[in-house]
């Protein structure tokens, strides 16, 4: 028999809600002062990305119109040497243009309010764990799955390290083991692949599309596996080109998730 706990970050996230928001009412002068100087660099850093595009291109204009063979190599090496130069020009007026919101956010104030923000999170998390154990201490936590929306850190600390942590929220899939946990990560399962009509005769035409994705846990007495798969639509009017790197590796999708007939609809 495995347990599994699900939401366990919900009992005390109105909580961090309300901290969260406590420190942004105590540094509100700060961070409208800090948006308000974001903005603005966004804004010059903008204008500043224009101007130099327009000015490579007034540049590149004018070599092509004195240019009489364009396979040359000179060529192609002055063109290479604009384009330097632009990169060049936009990354010191960038660094000249991000000096004030650097400056800004390295003063006192505004280093306070990470550091605040910093110890809520720490707090937040040692809390977690706190519940969590407690939900632990009344099962066999060796037969537990703990199912939550963000991962939990440090999970053994309290001496109840689950079978298996599995969450998502962000980043992209990953399958470790930590401390007699295993670690899954299932963020980002979609799987983007190259498609083009069935009635479409050019194969350098297509499309994208989100075919997703799905993982698959067996869990034996002593061993935990998870085997990533990636949804294959059967009878769509799409056709995979192989030229397409994005559709190579498809693995079939053997018990008909993404099908009409799928029992696990």
């Amino acid at each position: 028999k495995i347990s599994i706990f699900h939401n366990v970050q919900t009992g005390f996230f109105s909580s961090l809600l309300e901290l969260k928001g406590a420190v942004r009412y105590r540094h509100r002068e700060t961070l409208a002062a800090h948006a308000k100087l974001k903005a603005e660099t966004q804004q010059l850093l903008e204008t500043e990305r224009k101007k130099t595009s327009d000015q490579l291109t007034e540049e590149t204009e004018a070599i092509k119109a004195r240019t009489k063979d364009r396979r040359k190599k000179a060529y192609r090496r002055r063109l290479q040497k604009l384009q330097l130069a632009a990169d060049d020009r936009y990354e010191a007026a960038r660094l000249r243009i991000e000096q004030s919101l650097q400056q800004f956010e390295d003063s006192t104030n505004f280093q306070l309010y990470r550091e605040t923000m910093r110890t809520v999170f720490a707090e937040t998390a040692a809390i977690n764990r706190r519940l969590l154990d407690e939900l632990l201490q009344r099962t066999d936590y060796r037969r537990t799955i703990v199912l939550t929306h963000e991962r939990l850190f440090r999970l053994s600390d309290t001496g109840t390290p689950p079978l298996m942590h599995v969450f998502g929220h962000r980043h992209a899939y990953k399958h470790t083991k930590f401390k007699g946990t295993e670690i899954v990560n299932v963020a980002a399962l979609d799987h983007i692949i190259g498609t083009a009509s069935l009635n479409d005769g050019d194969e350098n035409q297509f499309s994208l599309a989100n075919a997703g994705g799905y993982c698959v846990f067996t869990i034996s007495t002593d061993a935990v596996s998870v085997e990533r798969r990636q949804l294959f639509y059967p009878g769509q009017e799409i056709n995979r080109w192989e030229a397409n790197f994005r559709c190579r590796g498809l693995i079939a999708d053997t018990e008909n998730y993404a099908s009409a007939v799928s029992p696990y609809k």
